[in-house]
This record gives C-alpha cells, structure tokens and sequence, in this order.
C-alpha cells in the first residue's frame, strides 16, 4: 500500500487518529476499532517499523487531530482521496450519522479536496454493486444509498 501511496509512519499516525476520531464521535464500535487497529497494524507492517501496536493505538484514541495532521494528509491528492474514502466506508460500518458526514466535510475543507461528492458516489456504489440485481433488496439499499450520500 505504501508503494501507491507514498505513505510514511508519521502519515500513517494522523490517518488513524482522524479514523478514530470519526469512529469515537458516534461510540466506538467492536466492528469499527478492529478495522481501524487491523488497518493501522497491517501498514505499520508494510513499512517495516517496529512499533508496539496496541500502545501506540491506545496513546492515539486520546489524541486530538492537530494542524501537523492536516498537513500530513495533505501530503498528495492520491492520500487526501485514500483517507477520505476510508473515512466515508468506516462511517457506513454503523450508520453514516450526520455527525460523522459534518466531521468528513470539515476534515475535507481542512484537506482543500473539493472533489468529495464523486468519493460519497463511488462509495455507494462498490458498496451496493453486489445486489444491484437482487430486486428483493431495492427498497432496502435505496435507503442505504441515500443514507451515505453527503
């Protein structure tokens, strides 16, 4: 992953923070936390640091995202549209809250990304593409797409 993205250690620290950010502003679910730990684990991994994993984590669910955060997610387009697509599948875990839709759309102005209603787009629909033609389910995955959009 870090090959695509360029993405170093310190790059990596304010992408989960800002994941556990967004997971921590409805309560953190079981689900959410073993995805962003698992996530943060696997790239530490990648990029060879030696790191204790779950004190690192646990020191990042009580930090607050910071200026030089911004600045490392801003590091390339290509993290910017990474981070933010993570951020809108990580929100459709429980349910895309208004919370976390006004919590993306700040950190994506933070960001300077302006292209964030073509990402909400393309998440619903690698989300919904498998029962596109399971008619039984329309109603159902109206009421889901609807839901995640911004």
């Amino acid at each position: 992953m870090q090959e695509e993205l360029k993405i170093n250690f310190e790059t990596l620290l304010s992408f989960t923070k800002a994941l556990i950010k967004l997971a921590q502003i409805d309560n953190v679910i079981p689900e959410e936390k073993e995805y962003i730990k698992n996530f943060f684990e696997e790239v530490s991994k990648e990029l060879n640091v030696n790191v204790d994993f779950e004190k690192t984590f646990k020191d990042l669910e009580n930090q607050n995202i910071n200026d030089e955060d911004i600045k490392n997610l801003s590091s390339s387009e290509e993290i910017k549209e990474y981070f933010l697509k993570t951020c809108i599948f990580l929100a459709c875990v429980d349910y895309f809250s208004q919370n976390e839709k006004t919590f993306i759309k700040n950190i994506a102005e933070k960001l300077n990304f302006n292209n964030l209603d073509k990402l909400v787009k393309d998440v619903q629909n690698e989300l919904l593409k498998n029962f596109e033609n399971v008619t039984i389910f329309k109603d159902s995955l109206d009421k889901v797409k609807s839901s995640i959009s911004i």
